[in-house]
């Protein structure tokens, strides 16, 4: 399979095929379908936010479940699925839980969002008609278009692109 991947910070994405072991334990394989040309892996190329490389970027994403690995038990194969830069695991403290035990949000990431819960709302929303994401969309992309993606960003000329694969 094919993966843009960010070798070194300030650096272009490279596309190159990567072989990818079956999934272990807890986790998922997705077919990715599409993926947006986003700030967050702006943020990640260009070194604002340091994380170790090589990394694949594409966390706003959307895909088919592949196969999943040992007792994984909220997705199976065939699945639709949607991906986000915040992981939820619904086990960690929720902003009314965290202000009930007197606790200071000095700001959040994502505001208040439940990802598991709002995101099918909003999917739901879309397939009803009634949330016209696709005008969001600036433009698409290919693959190997990716880093013209990236400029177009920086730049100023596209404030929404997606790499459909």
């Amino acid at each position: 399979m094919k993966a843009a991947i960010l070798y070194k910070a300030n650096t272009p994405l490279e596309v190159v095929d990567v072989q990818q072991q079956g999934p272990q334990a807890g986790e998922a394989r997705v077919k990715v379908m599409a993926a947006g040309v986003c700030h967050s892996d702006w943020h990640i190329m260009n070194g604002d936010w340091t994380l170790p490389l090589p990394m694949v970027l594409g966390h706003e994403a959307a895909g088919i479940v592949d196969e999943v690995g040992a007792g994984v038990g909220n997705v199976r194969p065939g699945d639709h699925v949607i991906f986000s830069f915040r992981p939820q695991c619904g086990r960690c403290l929720t902003p009314y839980m965290m202000a009930l035990q007197e606790k200071t949000l000095r700001g959040t990431m994502y505001g208040s969002v439940r990802p598991n819960i709002d995101f099918p709302r909003l999917v739901d929303l879309y397939l009803d008609g009634r949330l016209k994401v696709d005008q969001l969309v600036s433009r698409t992309y290919k693959l190997a278009e990716i880093n013209e993606g990236f400029a177009a960003l920086r730049s100023g000329q596209v404030a929404r692109g997606v790499v459909v694969f």
